[in-house]
């Protein structure tokens, strides 16, 4: 395999300083790639951090900084003092001029010839590159958002859940940060970039006409109730996680979640539960969420086993209280 690396700058300043060319771990570099050393200019170092896949023909020239996890395709070319932070993509023969910052997760298409700054996280195509939108291929422990579709960022925006500060924790229902209008358009952006479920019209909810509540009743109890327990009214899973309750959650928010399986939610599909039969589950959760609590607290509506466990720790309560004021008139 052929490659030039740590050559003299191509740079009429250059006159033989002691200048060098640093190379971090685990990257590829394929055949037929150059790598400069720095200048005196600038800080006499050109780097190349960590874990990236350099393709052939690829040029690299004097006092750039490729961080690390970056992906350079054939042909690509950054003139002097060009900065390439991590995540990066540059299409084949991509050229970036001189001076130029390419940011976090920028995404560039093939021939695209920069002359300005990338912000980080866009994609970017043609000669003089324009910014085409988002890159929403995610990363870390933020998942793509690439066909997703509406119907999740409309569960995931309208309900609160997103934007999350902390995406260690389980997103909860909240006050929604954003307006109907501004999660449409966020939407429908989204909806753009490849094919997903869409948000359910009017006309695709209408349960009262639909639905059928004993045969949803018994779709929840097969499909739900494990998590959501018998009355929807939430509860605990592994994990130190949770199923909500679904008591005055909108229909369209029942039926997204259906289709899209937030987060340890699995996805029921049109073959696993119809259209149809998703809209007997709505009017059934609908039906126990008007009937009410007749005895008072409900405790969950598990039945005995809350209302046992509450007599129990009342009554068992009281005796220990009654002994120890027995003991201490006694005395």
């Amino acid at each position: 395999m052929l490659f030039y690396l740590g050559e003299v700058p191509q740079d009429k300043k250059y006159k033989n300083e002691p200048t060098q060319l640093e190379i971090g771990d685990n990257n590829t570099i394929r055949e037929f790639c150059t790598f400069n050393r720095g200048t005196a200019q600038d800080k006499g170092t050109t780097k190349i951090g960590d874990n990236n896949w350099i393709m052939a023909y690829v040029h690299i020239a004097h006092d750039c900084h490729v961080r690390n996890n970056t992906i350079m395709a054939n042909n690509s070319s950054l003139a002097g003092h060009v900065d390439v932070y991590d995540h990066a993509i540059l299409g084949g023969f991509t050229l970036v001029h001189q001076f130029c910052k390419v940011g976090e997760h920028v995404i560039t298409a093939v021939g695209s010839v920069v002359f300005k700054d990338i912000p980080p996280y866009v994609t970017a195509a043609g000669y003089d590159a324009q910014p085409h939108g988002i890159n929403a291929e995610g990363g870390g422990i933020a998942p793509s958002l690439i066909g997703v579709g509406a119907a999740s960022v409309d569960f995931q925006v309208s309900t609160g859940r997103m934007p999350m500060a902390d995406m260690s924790q389980q997103a909860m229902r909240k006050k929604p940060l954003y307006s109907p209008e501004e999660v449409a358009a966020l939407a429908a952006y989204v909806a753009s970039l490849a094919p997903g479920p869409a948000i359910p019209t009017a006309e695709q909810l209408n349960y009262e006409r639909d639905g059928n509540v004993a045969e949803g009743g018994e779709l929840f109890r097969t499909n739900c109730a494990m998590c959501h327990n018998a009355a929807a009214q939430g509860g605990a899973l592994t994990g130190g996680k949770y199923a909500p309750s679904l008591m005055g959650v909108e229909p369209v928010h029942i039926y997204e979640a259906m289709i899209t399986g937030p987060q340890a939610m699995p996805v029921f599909g049109n073959q696993a539960i119809t259209p149809e039969e998703k809209l007997s589950i709505i009017k059934w959760i609908k039906s126990v969420e008007s009937e009410g609590s007749y005895g008072g607290a409900s405790l969950g509506k598990v039945g005995p086993v809350t209302e046992g466990l509450l007599g129990w720790v009342l009554g068992l309560g009281s005796l220990i209280g009654i002994a120890i004021w027995l003991a201490t008139k006694a005395r």
